[in-house]
């Protein structure tokens, strides 16, 4: 079970609302050439305490990566396009 977003907001968290609300340039998606991407922002509110640079890059992009957590596995991960992992 994913958990909720927004059940972690730390200032990290709401910092990237911040800047993510304020930047003029970013896609309709909130991640397309977003200065911090509203999905990274969302991963960091749901308790994640850093994003992977290829996570971002890839968001930054126009691709979709989805962040998964497995709670009887105990893992976290961001699952990337090409179907790999980079675990939290």
């Amino acid at each position: 079970m994913m958990p909720e977003e927004y059940s972690d907001v730390n200032e990290t968290a709401a910092f990237g609302f911040l800047v993510n609300a304020s930047d003029r340039l970013k896609g309709a998606d909130g991640d397309t050439g977003a200065i911090f991407p509203m999905s990274d922002a969302e991963d960091l509110s749901r308790g994640a305490r850093f994003i992977p640079e290829a996570v971002t890059d890839a968001r930054r992009s126009g691709q979709k990566v989805n962040f998964v957590y497995d709670r009887s596995a105990c893992c976290w991960y961001w699952e990337m396009p090409d179907g790999s992992r980079l675990y939290h």
